[in-house]
């Protein structure tokens, strides 16, 4: 089974006044950081190591922020910028940020999990904030956040706070502006979770399916507006095949949520009818997100886009749905396998799996994902 190192739990979070004024002021000088070390990088005409990296930027992070956790991250963050953009040959000048507004801190074992944004309880947090006029962050806290509603998640998070304050792990946590009103602000707070102790309270099954006992493979083609699968056997025969069609929660200005309830459902539903109602020995496979390419929080300029929501659509919704499957066959106990992308959609391969089965070119591919993942198994 492929293994996530963590999994993201996500608190909402009201503040008022005073309070949140100092928490839009940090965000948008956590934001001013990132962007003053990005220009800095830009310059060097080369991708700089994180040694380098931390030369330039750490300290005028902490001097706009005034937090040594807050620092760190930022340089961190521009560290993954720059391994993403290597990894897919884009030039670093190209690349332009979109429109955030957070605060973020990496996880620290030694400091209670972590060091600037710490989950005290279920419905409390502490975190460090600026004020105008200050050189240094303060800790602050903010109470009354609202946790996931699921008994089980709770349960979660209070064993995570508690090894957390034990020093036996660390969680990265993530502090999100979703809107700013006149003496408030809404946000979320996104805690990441290591995996293993998420699947203790997310599984669904008892059992897990090893390799060496799959019979069937379920394929999975991740598009923009579908999701296209097949079901194959250890012969590669084509078994079963569907699409999950979600163009109609995917118009201008509907609420992604709402979008997205609907594919976990489906895929719910897809996999209660083949691991718990039929009891299939399957796999799952998926194109390798690596590959696919996720740049976080950047957007690349208009000239590099196929059109305006490309960036969104390959960059951070399509791995989305590939963690998101990932995640729900490892509840099933369900292996996942990533397959190289690179052919599954334009190759003679793909053409014949078509003609083969009379499907259309989103199946085809998710037959290949299948058949390249049965290789592997075999």
């Amino acid at each position: 089974m492929t293994k996530q190192s963590y999994r993201t739990v996500i608190f909402y979070v009201k503040a008022h006044g005073d309070l949140s004024r100092k928490i839009v002021l940090t965000a948008e000088r956590w934001r001013q950081a990132f962007e003053l070390g990005l220009v800095k990088l830009k310059k060097l005409g080369y991708y700089p190591s994180m040694k380098k990296i931390d030369e330039l930027c750490y300290s005028d992070a902490y001097r706009l922020l005034g937090c040594s956790y807050y620092a760190t991250t930022v340089c961190r963050e521009l560290g993954e910028l720059i391994r993403s953009c290597k990894a897919l040959g884009v030039k670093l000048q190209d690349v332009e940020l979109s429109n955030w507004l957070l605060i973020e801190s990496k996880g620290d074992s030694h400091h209670r999990g972590n060091g600037g944004i710490h989950l005290d309880s279920l419905t409390q947090c502490t975190l460090f904030l600026i004020d105008k006029g200050e050189s240094r962050a303060r800790k602050y806290t903010i109470s009354n956040i609202k946790p996931p509603r699921s008994s089980r998640f709770k349960a979660m998070v209070e064993e995570l706070i508690a090894l957390a304050n034990e020093g036996k792990l660390s969680y990265n946590a993530r502090l999100y502006i979703l809107g700013i009103a006149p003496h408030a602000v809404y946000a979320q707070l996104q805690v990441s979770v290591p995996y293993d102790l998420y699947m203790k309270y997310a599984r669904r099954v008892d059992r897990e399916i090893p390799l060496n006992k799959v019979k069937y493979v379920l394929g999975f083609d991740v598009n923009s507006d579908n999701i296209a699968w097949c079901l194959i056997d250890k012969h590669a025969n084509l078994i079963d095949w569907g699409v999950i069609d979600f163009r109609a929660y995917r118009t201008q200005g509907a609420p992604g949520k709402v979008c997205r309830a609907f594919i976990m459902k489906q895929l719910h539903i897809l996999f209660t009818r083949f691991v718990v109602n039929e009891s299939l020995e399957l796999a799952v496979a998926v194109e390798d997100k690596e590959v696919l390419c996720k740049l976080k929080l950047v957007w690349i300029r208009s000239g590099e886009r196929k059109h305006p929501h490309y960036n969104y659509w390959v960059s951070v919704f399509r791995p989305r749905l590939i963690d998101d499957i990932e995640q729900i066959a490892a509840e099933y106990g369900v292996y996942t396998v990533h397959v190289e992308p690179k052919g599954t959609t334009r190759s003679e391969e793909h053409d014949v799996a078509m003609r083969q089965y009379r499907v259309n070119r989103h199946v085809a591919s998710a037959y290949i994902i299948a058949k390249r993942a049965l290789t592997y198994i075999n």
